[in-house]
């Protein structure tokens, strides 16, 4: 009686154990995890002279991802009536690893010839202008708000490859080239390229 109890202990373990592998396996087949680092300080706001940048929350990196999934990343740029003429850039740096990663923007100024459909492959981060908005002086505040969309496509077919893949972002703005950097503040009302200490 005890050999049969003992036999039958060991036939259901190994049963559950053959589901609980083929239903990881299932899942694993198209599943993938979409990281970030949140908390960033580009990813706060961020003032430079009058221009506000909202770079608001982070994409939904703490769920894994499935062919079909669309995330959306909303950031803003807000201007107060006394402000200059400057024209501001949008800029990210990501790295992706993701072989079917898909991009779009919208907003006013957004660079829609470049961000558009499959993301460039890079293992290293690669610094992309998202918008670049020329902001006149006017009477009235301005806000200008932004929606960057990434979606993995579901292309019916298996995508094994992207599975376990990564992409990184950080988003910031800037009044310069990138390379020299115009700052404004009170003392320098029409810019510098040195930064204000």
């Amino acid at each position: 009686m005890k050999k049969k109890n003992q036999e039958i202990l060991i036939s259901v373990v190994s049963i559950l154990t053959i589901i609980v592998a083929v239903v990881g396996v299932t899942f694993s087949y198209f599943t993938t995890r979409m990281t970030g680092t949140a908390g960033t300080t580009a990813l706060t706001t961020a003032k430079v002279g009058n221009i506000t940048f909202d770079g608001g929350n982070d994409l939904t990196n703490a769920s894994d991802i499935e062919p079909g999934d669309t995330f959306d990343k909303t950031f803003s740029i807000s201007v107060p009536a006394t402000d200059v003429s400057n024209t501001v850039y949008i800029r990210m740096d990501y790295t992706n690893e993701f072989q079917d990663l898909q991009w779009s923007i919208k907003g006013t100024g957004a660079n829609t010839d470049v961000i558009t459909g499959a993301i460039p492959k890079t293992s290293t981060k690669t610094t992309v202008t998202l918008v670049t908005n020329k902001i006149t002086k006017n009477s009235v505040a301005q806000t200008f708000n932004y929606t960057l969309t990434i979606t993995l496509p579901n292309l019916d077919k298996n995508q094994d490859y992207d599975q376990g893949k990564r992409f990184s972002g950080t988003l910031y703005a800037d009044l310069g080239d990138g390379v020299d950097m115009i700052y404004y503040n009170n003392t320098y009302p029409n810019g510098t390229t040195t930064k204000p200490q």
